[in-house]
């Protein structure tokens, strides 16, 4: 399947797949993620797709892009999983783009109802979702440079 339009990989990136979704990390510091399930998402797939990203990362947290596109449920393990340590310690910010109007309601009501322990916003285009992303790679940046050293 190819990469929704705006979301292609840079020449060069570093890109990782799994069986459920695909990653690559563009020059931003922005994570562009795809997922790849065709209906229900499992928490095995969030376990499999969490443990990529820690790859794709060098185990630093991530500032995600995610397309909307083809997300129809998760199950509530998947949910609970991502909303956890594992997706606390993995991600920094998740920006999803939902292209219509149904799927950024959809989107915004689970974004508060699993209350993640990260940044969400919920964008109806890739640039405006880029824009977003690229403000909380430099949170994180900030975050990470005052952080008191061991």
């Amino acid at each position: 399947r190819p990469w929704p339009p705006g979301m292609e990989p840079e020449v060069g990136a570093k890109q990782v797949t799994t069986s459920a979704t695909r990653f690559w990390l563009s020059s931003e510091g922005i994570v562009y993620n795809q997922n790849l399930v065709e209906g229900t998402v499992e928490e095995a797939h969030l376990v499999e797709g969490l443990a990529a990203l820690r790859e794709l990362t060098n185990g630093q947290r991530a500032v995600l892009l995610a397309d909307g596109g083809s997300m129809t449920a998760a199950t509530r393990e998947a949910r609970a999983y991502m909303a956890g340590p594992q997706g606390r310690e993995s991600i920094g910010a998740m920006v999803v783009v939902a292209h219509s109007p149904v799927a950024r309601v959809v989107m915004s009501f689970f974004a508060r109802f699993t209350k993640p322990p990260y940044p969400t916003h919920v964008c109806a285009t890739v640039e405006d979702a880029r824009v977003w992303a690229r403000g909380q790679v430099a949170r994180l940046h900030a975050d990470v440079a005052s952080a008191p050293r061991p």
